[in-house]
Formats: C-alpha cells, structure tokens, sequence
C-alpha cells in the first residue's frame, strides 16, 4: 500500500531549530518519495520515466546534509535554513508529480482509447466487439472497449450485433450516429457530413434534430440543413472497394461520384453548359483521379485546370 506523506505538516516542521531534526525529516521524505515511485512502477507495470523524475538529485545532497547535520555545531547555523526550504520544494513538487501521475494512469487505464491513423492507405481492422471498420486515407479513428467511435475522415462500418444489445455510436465533427448492427458509410471532415445506409438502420442526430435512415437511403448536411435522399448512387461505396463504375451516366452525375469517391472537388467553369446526351460508360479500379480525368479528356476533349481545392474543367465537348 502507498503512503503519500503529509507534506504540509512537515514543511511546517521545517521551522524547527534543531537543525538535526530537519535532516531526519528531509530524509524521511526522501526515502518515502523514492519507496512510493517504487510501488506505483510495479502496479502501473509499465516504464515509467523514473530518472526524469528525479532529477532532484542533481543537487550535490550529500554535501548539502552534512552541511545540516554540522550546521548545530558552528555559529550562523541557521544559514542552512534557505537550502532546507530548497530541498523542500524539491521533494515537494516530486510527490505532488507522482501523485498525478498515479491517478492521472488509473483514470485513463479504466476508460482508455485507442487511435488509429491511416494516414496515405486504406485500413481495415476489426474492433473490440467484433464490428469491422474500413477506413479511408487520412482518416483517424479513437475508439475503446465501449461501442463509442470518434471519427475525423470516412469510414465504412459493418456493427456487429451484441447480445446485450449495447448501442454502437459515432462521434462526428457535427452530429452523431447511433445504430444497433448496420452496414453504413459516414463521412465527417470539417464541415463535410455525409451518412449512406447499406443494411439496417441508423439514427443522425444533430443541434437537436435527428432523422433515422433505413438501408438504400443517404443524408448530407447543406450548411446546417439535414438533406436526405431515398435513392443512393451506384457508386455510394466505391471508395471502400476502390471500384468507380459508369453506365450510361450522365456527366454531372459523374462527377459527383468522382468527387466522393476520391474525396476531391471538381466543378464546371461558369461558361461551360453541358449537354443531356453527355453520358459516360466506363469502369475505373483503383486509378487515380488523373487516369479519371485523362479519360474525360480522351472521351470528351476536356480542358481543365488545377487549383487548391481541387480541379476546374474550362471546356467539355460530347
């Protein structure tokens, strides 16, 4: 069992002018600090950062304590009162550091979180309880023992069902997502939030309003309006499979799909209108956008540029 000592009461003995007495004091603390640090190693387990912690000891102590310990032995003794109030302070702050970091371990130890970067590549994994999570590049993802996710990207899920029936929940950068055991896709990057439902059901709850979405269904938010859809595009998971496929789909419609499937933003010049018979039939696995794009350009003579936030076609003829 750990015994933190009662550092008030003993800088308060520091007043004493039994300088001898000091040092027995001093190195009570010192010996108690060094014995607490110890049990908090083992119990914690783990490898603690105990030189760091005591740098205190850079202080040339042996020397300081016999200068103690004569000190009730020469005039002008109580000179060595300052120093005492320094190895005080010293001591001090060390208890005071390996108390927090004791119970600043054991919080954190009863509800902690892991995070996963994918960073340039897809990730797939499997959580704790058995759901299976597909993330998109640059994406991070926190999650527990607890079915509570926090969600900076885009992800697919596939919820498994628990026998308690404990509720599955995303945390986005606006709103949040609670389901039961579903296959859905949800996308929260900055003002971005998209959900589109593959199986089952999920309920979107955001500033006070919600709306549940069953399988084949999508919602966005435009601004802070929840905008919802009852038909989703063939294309709605392609970014999970890496698999972008058109068939006799109009071009405006296309490039929407491009947009989320590679997370980018194409957009029309002002000048340029395109016309109804404007269709694309054509299959894409895991090209990038410029193989996309040089396609557009060999089908539909395309100009385009490129610009921060994404790319701008300037001429299209079909």
């Amino acid at each position: 069992m750990l015994y933190l000592m009662n550092v008030r009461e003993n800088i308060h003995n520091l007043n004493n002018p039994d300088a001898s007495k000091e040092a027995e004091i001093l190195a009570s603390w010192k010996q108690e600090a060094e014995d607490t640090l110890s049990g908090i190693q083992a119990i914690a387990g783990i490898n603690f950062p105990y030189e760091t912690l005591k740098d205190y000891r850079q202080y040339p102590k042996e020397t300081a304590f016999q200068k103690i310990i004569s000190g009730n032995k020469q005039p002008g003794a109580g000179r060595v009162l300052p120093l005492i109030r320094k190895y005080a302070a010293a001591i001090a702050f060390l208890v005071v550091a390996v108390a927090a970091f004791y119970f600043t371990q054991g919080s954190a130890s009863s509800d902690s979180m892991e995070k996963m970067v994918s960073a340039a590549n897809f990730m797939q994994m499997v959580l704790p309880d058995g759901s299976q999570v597909t993330l998109d590049k640059y994406t991070a993802m926190s999650y527990g023992q607890s079915r509570n996710i926090k969600l900076d990207g885009r992800a697919f899920f596939n919820v498994s069902k628990t026998t308690d029936q404990q509720q599955f929940t995303v945390a986005l950068h606006k709103g949040k997502i609670t389901v039961l055991g579903t296959r859905f896709s949800v996308t929260s990057r900055g003002d971005l939030t998209e959900v589109a439902v593959e199986e089952g059901k999920v309920r979107y709850e955001y500033d006070g309003r919600e709306i549940i979405l069953s399988a084949g269904e999508w919602m966005k938010l435009s601004g802070e309006d929840i905008v919802s859809s009852q038909q989703i595009s063939t294309n709605q998971f392609s970014w999970k499979d890496q698999v972008l496929e058109f068939k006799n789909t109009p071009i405006e419609k296309a490039i929407m799909d491009i947009n989320r499937h590679f997370g980018t933003y194409i957009e029309l010049a002002p000048n340029v209108q395109i016309k109804s018979e404007c269709l694309i039939t054509s299959k894409f696995s895991k090209e990038g956008i410029e193989a996309v794009l040089a396609e557009f350009k060999l089908l539909f003579n395309i100009q385009y540029h490129k610009k921060d936030t994404g790319y701008v076609i300037t001429s299209i003829k079909c």
